[in-house]
């Protein structure tokens, strides 16, 4: 194969939305838009890496974890990441982390490396979602 070429779709969230495609060989991505004042879920992928790039407005990243390697500051369990346009992040298999959009509305673009059947495991959630 030398090329390829697919759809998208958009998936409605109820703090926003993800305009999501998928790829060969377990690539695939996501526009995800965050509203000002909400967060998504505390989740995290048991075996894909994802790599995010802030296209628009800013967010808080929460990671739980026990390092303060790379983190802006600490809050308890949490590392927390100030990210805006143009920064880029990744979060590893079995790091479970959530986006806050307090200040605005943000925009990131999410490319992902892993099995296409990878799930999430959701861990809290302000909406009611399971």
């Amino acid at each position: 194969m030398y090329a390829w070429k697919s759809k998208s779709h958009t998936v409605g969230k109820p703090w926003g939305e993800e305009t999501c495609w998928n790829a060969p060989w377990g690539t695939k991505g996501k526009i995800i838009s965050i509203k000002q004042g909400h967060r998504t879920s505390l989740k995290y992928y048991a075996h894909k890496n994802e790599c995010m790039h802030c296209l628009r407005g800013s967010a808080k990243v929460y990671v739980k974890t026990d390092s303060d390697e790379f983190c802006d500051r600490r809050e308890g369990e949490y590392g927390i990441f100030e990210i805006s346009e143009g920064d880029v992040m990744l979060i590893m298999t079995g790091v479970p982390y959530r986006f806050v959009a307090d200040q605005d509305d943000c925009i990131l673009l999410e490319i992902v490396s892993g099995p296409n059947n990878a799930k999430g495991v959701m861990l809290e959630d302000d909406y009611g979602r399971v």
